[in-house]
């Protein structure tokens, strides 16, 4: 299987997890805050790779790398799951 493919996987089942944790902690379910602090480390790896990726990538501008960096920061649930969806593949460089 491919990095690229594992990485879209792990963004996947991460930020739904991510959402499920939160769900659970609305709901004040028993022991949600541990399953919340272990989603947020999973993001925190998950945003670490996306940075990683977006910053060395030559296919893009400065300012779109900013741009990136800003909206994962920021609106982090719903700029990784665009990252996911379509910025991925921009993003990224494929080698052969």
């Amino acid at each position: 299987m491919k990095k690229s493919m594992l990485f879209k996987i792990y963004g996947y089942l991460i930020l739904g997890f991510l959402v499920f944790a939160y769900i659970c902690h609305l709901k004040n379910i028993s022991h949600s805050d541990d399953i919340l602090i272990v989603a947020a480390l999973g993001y925190f790896v998950f945003m670490i790779f996306a940075f990683y990726q977006i910053l060395t990538s030559p296919r893009i501008k400065v300012f779109e790398k900013v741009l990136w960096v800003m909206g994962l920061i920021f609106f982090f649930l719903f700029a990784a799951l665009y990252y996911l969806i379509s910025g991925y593949n921009r993003v990224v460089e494929y080698k052969n």
